[in-house]
């Protein structure tokens, strides 16, 4: 009796293993080089509480092995600056806004857009939603 597993399923195992064990570079490496892409979450209610209660690191590093439409990672990568102006993390903002890849793209596609996170960023002003929130 032989059993056949497909080269696939192997490959999610792998990558499965490097989730859990934190090993994220190589689990990038393993999306880009075999061009399966691994897209879920061991715990969604946790997930969800990450998100609902601003642990962004926590968020991030989760979808940082998924494959995610561009414009949900702007959406998502966006929120989080705001919600650390917010917070008053300027600094945290503004790095995450020079460093972050989708961020970049941003800066790319909609440069008005990009220019609008960098003003929220810069500025001397306390938070404001209403200028945050509004796109025109």
């Amino acid at each position: 009796m032989s059993v056949e597993v497909q080269s696939e399923d192997v490959v999610k195992l792998m990558m499965q293993f490097c989730r859990e064990n934190g090993l994220n570079s190589s689990l990038k490496a393993l999306q880009a080089e075999t061009n399966v892409q691994m897209n879920g979450v061991e715990n969604v209610e946790a997930l969800c509480s990450d998100i609902r209660n601003g642990r962004w690191e926590s968020v991030l590093s989760q979808v940082s092995g998924m494959s995610l439409p561009r414009d949900k990672l702007v959406m998502l990568y966006e929120q989080v600056v705001f919600e650390l102006l917010e917070g008053g993390e300027k600094e945290m903002a503004s790095t995450i806004l020079e460093v972050a890849e989708p961020l970049a793209t941003l800066k790319v596609d909609q440069i008005e857009r990009w220019r609008k996170l960098d003003q929220l960023c810069n500025r001397g002003l306390s938070w404001n939603p209403t200028i945050a929130y509004v796109f025109k």
